[in-house]
């Protein structure tokens, strides 16, 4: 029964389980994160210009290209806002900043929905994964129960040999010792 299923150890075999599955779980809580990150960061790219919301924080975010084209955002605003404080609304450079910025969103946007989509895959493929973890744990029960019935039958049928041995052995001790007329 053992080699059929494959056990080797169910109490080990449970603990392997429970340990993938929380790391399955800390990987889809990470990349929980990173959606709600690019969430927040697109909702500042498409909604720059009506409010002036400080810019999101880019915890976890591990495409290159996203974070260079952020960072280029984030300082063009920056020296945006900089010149219209110091020179006022007339400046040339102000049209330059934003024509750059302009440039900059679509890209962006592309971007982060590129990345959305790959994290939606991993995060997917991850829930698939802890569904196939919970199944197996919860067959680890059945398995056990099995493995115990199937335990306690040769524990009987063992009983059962030894007995008869011995009975046999006592038969032949009473035979052997019975003298012949």
């Amino acid at each position: 029964y053992k080699t059929s299923e494959g056990i080797v150890d169910l109490s080990k075999e449970g603990d392997f389980f429970l340990s993938k599955l929380k790391e399955a779980d800390a990987k889809i809580a990470e990349t929980n994160v990173q959606l709600d990150v690019l969430k927040q960061t697109e909702e500042y790219v498409q909604g720059r210009n009506k409010n002036k919301n400080a810019e999101p924080a880019s915890l976890g975010m591990t495409d290159p290209v996203l974070t260079v084209l952020l960072t280029q955002l984030y300082q063009t605003e920056f020296e945006l806002e900089k010149t219209r404080q110091v020179s006022g609304n007339k400046n040339p450079q102000i049209e330059v900043y934003e024509a750059l910025i302009t440039k900059l969103k679509p890209s962006i946007l592309t971007s982060i929905n590129n990345l959305r989509n790959n994290l939606l895959i991993i995060r997917n493929r991850l829930q698939a994964g802890n569904s196939q973890l919970n199944l197996a744990i919860n067959k680890i029960p059945l398995k056990e129960k099995t493995l115990l019935d199937i335990s306690r039958e040769q524990s009987i049928k063992n009983a059962i040999y030894t007995f008869l041995l011995q009975k046999r052995e006592e038969s032949a001790i009473a035979a052997a010792s019975i003298v012949p007329n």
